[in-house]
């Protein structure tokens, strides 16, 4: 006797489906299967975004239905690299130029895109916004142990650091960062939006 996808209970179906990716793979491909199939996978791919500004015109382009499915948005924001130079002292003022104009860029057009979105309904999920805004330099330099966005820091690599400019003695932050270096990662950041 053979027995189908149907025959098994529902309870039995979740756990497979539940199942899928738990390996670290996508599990996009597996949406193609069945009707039933792709509604279970799809709100778990829809469920968390992480979007870059690189990512708006597909972010601008989501169905309804998968809006309806999103209930946390991490917007992660680069901002330009910077050397030694510029982390003793400050961000370099042509560096500071152009980040403060593309987080108003980034920031602006991501809430253009969002109030385009239908407003939820009573029992419909929340939307939940993280926002990130971080350098690629920062882990290199003052905040090697730091995770920002999707860009997660080698841990395995922070216990051999020695990194004596930057307050790192065999992995261990022994000397705290000056004020100026904070600033620059937990500083204020000043938004002018005109949506």
């Amino acid at each position: 006797m053979v027995v189908t996808w149907s025959d098994l209970s529902q309870e039995i179906r979740q756990m497979i489906l539940s199942s899928l990716g738990s390996s670290g793979t996508s599990i996009a491909p597996y949406a193609a299967v069945s009707k039933e199939w792709q509604q279970s996978i799809e709100a778990k791919n829809f469920k968390h975004l992480a979007i870059r500004y690189e990512d708006f015109d597909a972010f601008g382009k989501l169905s309804r239905p998968h809006q309806k499915l999103v209930e946390h948005i991490q917007l992660c924001m680069e901002l330009k690299e910077y050397d030694c130079n510029s982390c003793e002292s400050y961000t370099l003022q042509r560096n500071a130029i152009y980040n403060e104009w593309m987080l108003n860029r980034s920031t602006t057009q991501f809430f253009k895109i969002l109030k385009n979105w239908d407003i939820r309904e009573e029992g419909d999920p929340g939307l939940t916004l993280e926002i990130n805004i971080y350098s690629p330099s920062d882990f290199k330099h003052a905040f090697k142990h730091y995770e920002h966005g999707n860009h997660p820091t080698d841990d395995g690599g922070v216990q051999n650091i020695t990194d004596a400019r930057h307050g790192w003695y065999y992995g261990l932050r022994l000397d705290p960062p000056d004020a100026a270096t904070i600033d620059r990662v937990h500083g204020f950041v000043k938004q002018d939006y005109r949506l």
